[in-house]
């Protein structure tokens, strides 16, 4: 069987792939934009967009839903540093 590797734009995965869309095309590019101009190198960075986007989100979700077990799910997949390197 041939060994096909599957990008999303780019990207390892879909999520990160839609959340980096989603930096860039939102108003959130601020957020993203404030990130790759701290930090000390790529990983500190990709540490601090974790960082800041899960307050985002912890803000909009309260509570123990649902939604809140499927965000965790697939924030938990989000390739930071990937993110961070193709910005």
């Amino acid at each position: 069987m041939q060994n096909i590797k599957k990008t999303y734009n780019g990207f390892t995965n879909q999520v990160s792939g839609l959340v980096s869309l989603w930096l860039t095309n939102d108003d959130d590019s601020s957020m993203l934009r404030d990130v790759l101009v701290a930090g000390d190198d790529d990983y500190d960075r990709a540490e601090l967009l974790r960082i800041a986007l899960g307050d985002s989100i912890d803000t909009e979700v309260s509570g123990p839903s649902l939604l809140g077990e499927l965000l965790g799910a697939a924030f938990d997949r989000i390739n930071w540093l990937e993110i961070i390197k193709n910005n």
